[in-house]
This record gives C-alpha cells, sequence and structure tokens, in this order.
C-alpha cells in the first residue's frame, strides 16, 4: 500500500499555500510590479502630447428621377469609393489645408473616411456600400481644435458640393416654376376679383335686366376661366412645393453634424495593444478560473459543509488525482478520464456518495481517507 501523498492538481490551491509559494517567488512578483509600471508610465508618456481631432458626418442624399416618380439607384455617388477617393483627392486636401493653415503634405495621413455607417477607407482602399452612402470624416493631429475641425468641415462642404450638382440644378429649375407659377396664381386672383367687382356694380345699377345680363356676362366668363385656371395653378404649384422640399431635404447632401474640434491625448498603437491584451489575459484567465470552480464545487456542498467544515469538496476525474500506481492497478482497465470522485484533495478524503465505487474502494486501500470515516486531523 502507497504512503505517499499524490501531488496536488493544479488549480486546486488553498490561500495559504498560494501565499507561501509567492513568498519563495517573490521575484516573479517584482518583476511583475516593475513591468506593470513601466508600462503605466510609458502609456503617459505616449499620451503626453496633445492632439486634436474634428468629425463631420454627410448624407450623400437619394436623387429622385427629373419627374420625381422614382429613385436614382445609379449615381456616381451611390458608390462611396468616388466619395472617398473625392476628398482624398490632392487638390481637396490642399484646399482644406490651405483654410486650415496647414502644410498639406502633413494633413493627408491625418484623415480617415468611414463610408455607410462603418466601412473603413484607408489610402488607396475604399470600401463599397449599398443605399444612401453616409460619409464620416475624421481629421486628428497635433493641430489646434479650430484648424482640425476647419479641415473637417472644408473637407465635408466640398463633398457636400460636388454630390449636389445635379440636385442643384434640379432646385433651381423648381424653385424658378414656383415662383412663376405663384405669380400666375397671383394674377389670375386680381383677376377674379376685378370680375367680382365689375358684377356687383352691374347689379347695382339701375339698368335694365337685359341690358344687365349682357354687361355681365364677360365677366362671368371671365370667374369660370380663372376658377379652373386658380384650380390648376393651386395643385401644380402644392406639387412643386413638395418636390422643392423632397429635393431639398431628401435627394441633396447635407450634413448630418458639422465638426467640432476637441482635444485628446495621443497614444500609441503598440503600448494601447500591450496594455488591451494584458488586460484581456488577466481577464479572461480570472473568468476561466472561476468558471472551473463553479463547475468543480459539489452540488451538495452546504451539507458537506455542516458535515465537515474544514473540508472544501470538488469533483475530478481519477485522472485528475495522478494516483499512486498501486491504485490504478487495483481498478483494473478503465479509463481514468470516465471515472469521477467528489474529494478534498488537500486533505485527501474523498466522498463515498459521489465517488464511483470502483474508485472509492481503490482508494480506502491507500492514504485516502472516507469521509465517513473522517474525524479531522492535520494534512
Amino acid at each position: 500500500m502507497s504512503v505517499t501523498p499524490p501531488v496536488q492538481p493544479a488549480g486546486e490551491v488553498r490561500v495559504t499555500e498560494y501565499v507561501r509559494r509567492a513568498a519563495r517567488r517573490w521575484y516573479v512578483i517584482v518583476f511583475a510590479v516593475v513591468a506593470a509600471v513601466l508600462l503605466v508610465f510609458l502609456h503617459g508618456v505616449s499620451g503626453a502630447t496633445k492632439q486634436s481631432v474634428a468629425t463631420a458626418g454627410i448624407y450623400l442624399g437619394q436623387p429622385f428621377t427629373p419627374s420625381g416618380s422614382a429613385v436614382l439607384n445609379s449615381t456616381p455617388l451611390s458608390n462611396p469609393s468616388i466619395s472617398i477617393q473625392y476628398v482624398t483627392a490632392p487638390q481637396q486636401i490642399a484646399a482644406a489645408a490651405k483654410a486650415a493653415g496647414i502644410d498639406h503634405r502633413r494633413l493627408r495621413s491625418h484623415i480617415s473616411v468611414l463610408a455607410s455607417g462603418g466601412a473603413a477607407a484607408s489610402a488607396g482602399k475604399a470600401v463599397t456600400g449599398t443605399g444612401p452612402p453616409t460619409i464620416t470624416i475624421t481629421t486628428e493631429g497635433p493641430w489646434t481644435r479650430l484648424k482640425v475641425q476647419t479641415v473637417s468641415n472644408t473637407l465635408a462642404q466640398a463633398l457636400i458640393d460636388y454630390a449636389n450638382r445635379y440636385t442643384t440644378l434640379k432646385t433651381n429649375l423648381i424653385a424658378s416654376r414656383v415662383t412663376l407659377e405663384k405669380s400666375q396664381l397671383q394674377t389670375v386672383l386680381e383677376v377674379q376679383k376685378q370680375a367680382r367687382a365689375n358684377l356687383a356694380t352691374i347689379a347695382g345699377s339701375n339698368a335694365d335686366p337685359l341690358s344687365k345680363v349682357a354687361a355681365q356676362a364677360p365677366f362671368v366668363t371671365d370667374l369660370s376661366t380663372a376658377a379652373d385656371q386658380i384650380g390648376t395653378l393651386t395643385q401644380n404649384l402644392t406639387n412643386d412645393q413638395v418636390a422643392l422640399a423632397a429635393t431639398k431635404d431628401i435627394e441633396s447632401a447635407q450634413f448630418i453634424s458639422r465638426a467640432v474640434g476637441r482635444g485628446v491625448s495621443a497614444t500609441t498603437r503598440r503600448n494601447s495593444l500591450i496594455i488591451a491584451a494584458m488586460v484581456g489575459l488577466i481577464v479572461e484567465a480570472s473568468r476561466n478560473k472561476l468558471h472551473r470552480m463553479g463547475m468543480r464545487t459539489c452540488p451538495d456542498w452546504p451539507e458537506l459543509l455542516d458535515r465537515a467544515p474544514d473540508l472544501h469538496f470538488k469533483h475530478y476525474t481519477a485522472d485528475e488525482l495522478q494516483l499512486p500506481h498501486d491504485i490504478v492497478l487495483a481498478l483494473g482497465d478503465v479509463r481514468l478520464s470516465e471515472i469521477e470522485v467528489c474529494a478534498d484533495t488537500a486533505y485527501n478524503v474523498f466522498n463515498p456518495a459521489h465517488t464511483d465505487p470502483r474508485l472509492a474502494d481503490a482508494l480506502r486501500s491507500s492514504f485516502w481517507t472516507d469521509l465517513d470515516d473522517w474525524r479531522g486531523g492535520a494534512r
């Protein structure tokens, strides 16, 4: 019968043992603390340089046909890559840099463009989308808030002007038609008003009835014609006013939000990735540790705690206990990974109620103790 306790399974160390092991490896703790302090210092140094950022959002519009009866699905700007190429063209960058008082040679690398609500576009790599696209122009760099704000808004306005070439012409034509229809309607209303005044004058005269009818006939015709014209002009004016509003608010490109500069801290991608990776590893390791502990803890732990307050029972498979050779031989031809045991590995005590009977018999013949026979004691 073996009398040497097995090696304790990994991950099942009690707090006191963990403290002793940490004390023996104090240099690991010191190294970790120094590394953490160094990373924080590098992160702080990288963020010491203040930068400014400004983002402008643009809706590129959804043009209709000239009659307004259908949507124009195929337009140059229905492909966001065209908008991106226009914004990042050297002449647009130069114009924005001049407006902000920035060297255009430094500006291009500080401008990013997003299309259709998140399709990123880097230099030379445009991403296409479908439907009415939206464009986001962001300028970030070591300049004042006003300068980056000016750059983003200048580029956005240039794109809006470029996108609205068709809708601007259409808007002007419809607006001219609305103005003409209002003028014509006013003229007809004056004719109608004058005809009614003339009819009233004739009706109040002392002329005989036949003479009155003869005198009123032309003005009655004017009223009838004016009524028809008023109806037609009113309908046309209403339709054109609706079309004008749609052209301005739906079909035309416009600002979703104008850029407003704000200060930010510049952090290098390398340090950000290192810190993010370290935090991610710590969180994931903690989560896995808690998950494993939650899965291993015996479901009858309240009852077991009453019976043996010093013990902490968890579920394992036989292969995790690293059993001595004689116990493995006593089990016979079985797969250790398929045999379960409920035990406190620190005190080498097993719970027969949740332990495979074959393994329970083998453990009783070794240094392991049955919970029913446990009377407490040192490890």
